[in-house]
């Protein structure tokens, strides 16, 4: 581990170190000392965001990550998720007052990795319609949804299943208790919601325009 840690650490001071030469464009002494320092300052100072720590306790290291799967694989379908979401926000939007069904739904993550997890959160506040609004002590995601079918769309766990590919992790079959749990938290939101709509609708109508309600001007 700690060979692996140190062949890292150069592969970052190399980096950095080259980046300072690029852009400062300097090659005397002075300027490539000062650019030694500082790369094995930074270095030193991140070396801790270099890895991410996994569910058995391991270290895995941000440059082992799979790449090309969440380059090519992950992110095209994000993007496409983004998009579809944004015409599904518009949408509601635009159409009637009732479509917004606004609630907070509670889902019990089954990823294990520290870098997985942050994804998934990460993934779940960039698709408009839900965002990640916190995280419980037993590492259940608090997400506001803006419907009833986006809060449907993060139950179904897809999003969770494409990381978890992505990053090589096997995932326990989800239990009904897990499943129960959003659609309770989700139909007490649109309950509240409803709620919201009876009480404006059963307040008092205005009066027409050019008429006195307390009949002063009589």
């Amino acid at each position: 581990m700690q060979q692996a840690g140190a062949k890292h650490h150069i592969i970052t001071f190399v980096f950095l170190f080259g980046l300072w030469v690029v852009l400062s464009g300097k090659l005397d002494a002075v300027h490539l000392g000062m650019g030694v320092g500082a790369a094995a300052f930074v270095t030193w100072l991140s070396g801790g965001l270099l890895y991410s720590n996994e569910g058995d306790g391991r270290r895995r290291w941000l440059t082992d990550l799979p790449w090309p799967s969440i380059v090519f694989l992950y992110l095209p379908w994000l993007a496409l998720e983004i998009v579809k979401a944004n015409l599904q926000v518009l949408q509601l939007v635009l159409g009637p007052r009732g479509l917004l069904q606004p609630r907070l739904v509670r889902y019990r993550p089954r990823l294990k990795s520290e870098v997985a997890l942050v994804t998934f959160a990460n993934s779940i506040t960039l698709t408009p319609g839900t965002v990640t609004v916190d995280i419980e002590e037993d590492g259940t995601f608090v997400v506001h949804a803006i419907d009833a079918a986006t809060a449907a769309g993060l139950e179904s766990g897809e999003m969770e299943e494409r990381i978890a590919a992505v990053f090589r992790e096997a995932l326990p079959p989800r239990g009904p208790e897990r499943e129960g749990g959003g659609e309770e938290a989700g139909s007490a939101g649109a309950e509240r919601a409803g709620d919201g709509q009876d009480a404006t609708a059963s307040g008092p109508a205005p009066a027409p325009a050019g008429e006195d309600p307390e009949g002063e001007g009589r």
